[in-house]
């Protein structure tokens, strides 16, 4: 097609060490949970590159948090360290939860330039992975380099927040599309055309999700988004929705410095 029509050829690269880091950040942050809910006391845990690195002042905690982790926590595994009472227990990624993480990260990636490149309107794109963490990208008959690179090199920013139901109902709604937004609060109008005021304070952000999967709803049978969170994450989410029973959350995506309410 290019050699007909022109067009841009693009070969980008997943930043996989940045998928690997992250991952490990969210593993650690696992290790933490499980060894807090089991009342098992450390002396610190650290991330050193893709290593999480617990201390331990005596051999008997260690191997109970050993076992803790080994059950709970598979894609991890564990090697002693240290001596006396300055014991270490280094878990490391294994190679096969290293791959999955890998693959995700492409897949993942390429899932969201073929959504860029639905917005550019391209006929017949040509979107290929090359190798374990390349894509090349074809667009033919683009003429505008400049435009198309910024298109899929944009970065979006999920947010998650409480809507304001205090200021949900009509003379609300109409003095905040006016511009009289309540103090702490934001205007947007969702996907669907519907107003809505959302609180400023935000609850999560895409920072916090390891995994994200079209599905279907178990109860209604309609289409989902699956969510998988971080220990941290799905701490927050916890304890929010616990004291938000009826109420709405919106989510947010922001892209260019613009946000939008997607549900």
């Amino acid at each position: 097609g290019l050699d007909l029509r022109g067009g841009v050829h693009f070969l980008l690269q997943v930043d996989m060490p940045a998928a690997l880091a992250k991952r490990a950040e969210s593993l650690a942050g696992d290790v933490r949970s499980q060894l807090r809910d089991k009342n098992v006391r450390h002396a610190g845990i650290t991330r050193e590159v893709n290593n999480i690195v617990i201390r331990f002042r005596d051999a008997e905690t260690r191997e109970k948090a050993r076992a803790i982790i080994a059950e709970q926590l598979p894609d991890l595994q564990l090697a002693d360290a240290g001596s006396g009472n300055e014991l270490r227990l280094v878990a490391s990624i294994r190679p096969e939860a290293q791959k999955r993480t890998q693959e995700f990260a492409l897949k993942q990636n390429i899932q969201t330039l073929h959504n860029r490149i639905n917005e550019l309107g391209v006929a017949e794109p040509v979107i290929q992975q090359q190798g374990s963490d390349r894509v090349v990208v074809q667009l033919p008959g683009v003429q505008d380099t400049a435009k198309a690179k910024e298109i899929l090199g944009r970065t979006a920013t999920l947010e998650i927040r409480m809507v304001d139901e205090e200021n949900m109902n009509g003379a609300a709604l109409a003095a905040a599309a006016q511009g009289q937004v309540p103090f702490g609060s934001e205007y947007y109008v969702e996907r669907n055309g519907q107003p809505l005021v959302v609180k400023k304070q935000v609850v999560l952000t895409g920072e916090r999700l390891t995994d994200a999967q079209p599905g279907f709803d178990n109860q209604t049978q309609e289409p989902a988004v699956h969510l998988t969170l971080d220990a941290a994450g799905a701490r927050i989410f916890r304890d929010v929705t616990r004291e938000s029973v009826g109420k709405r959350m919106a989510i947010l995506l922001f892209e260019k410095g613009k946000g939008e309410v997607v549900t």
